[in-house]
């Protein structure tokens, strides 16, 4: 009869100690699972991304820019590709998480540095005096941009737990943008 109270008490003693975080039922669970519809379409996305990158590379060869800060930004963009197809490829497994966030980051830094490189094409053009050229180019960079934004926006909800859809409208943004860069080419 003792031994009932003193356990009571015991249990509740030992429950001031446990961590109020350690009691809730973990909710990151159904929200790493709703990653996985987003595997093929990101890892399509990737490869055609990178794919893309290619053509820009070896269009400069076509038009005798070797070397230039235009086939610097088809790198960045086959690179961003390629972190896209890994996001993929990632977000297949719930505990790959981690690596979506870093890979959909890496992919927006490499945007980032893409449209600093187009910058750079526009002045080289223009020194060319290839203006028609530089006017794409300076159409390119905006665009680029945008999508290097809204990438880092979607690693960054994803980090910071929110919910699919605002992941979803990140990225919906990041391929309108995308979209538009591919139609300014």
């Amino acid at each position: 009869m003792i031994l009932l109270p003193l356990l009571a008490v015991l249990l509740s003693t030992a429950g001031a100690f446990v961590s109020p975080w350690s009691r809730r039922t973990p909710s990151s669970t159904s929200k790493l699972h709703s990653l996985k519809p987003a595997a093929l379409p990101l890892m399509d996305s990737g490869k055609a991304l990178a794919r893309s990158g290619e053509v820009l590379i070896d269009l400069t060869t076509n038009l005798d820019l070797y070397g230039g800060s235009l086939s610097a930004c088809g790198a960045c963009i086959r690179n961003c590709g390629d972190a896209l197809a890994q996001a993929g490829a990632s977000a297949r497994m719930k505990t790959g998480v981690e690596i979506v966030i870093d890979e959909l980051r890496e992919g927006a830094d490499c945007l980032k540095e893409g449209s600093l490189k187009l910058a750079t094409a526009v002045d080289e053009s223009n020194v060319d005096k290839d203006f028609e050229l530089s006017k794409r180019l300076q159409a390119m960079i905006k665009p680029t941009q945008q999508a290097a934004l809204r990438l880092e926006e979607a690693g960054a909800s994803i980090m910071q737990r929110q919910s699919i859809t605002v992941v979803g409208s990140h990225l919906i943004a990041c391929g309108e943008a995308i979209d538009m860069l591919a139609s300014s080419i």
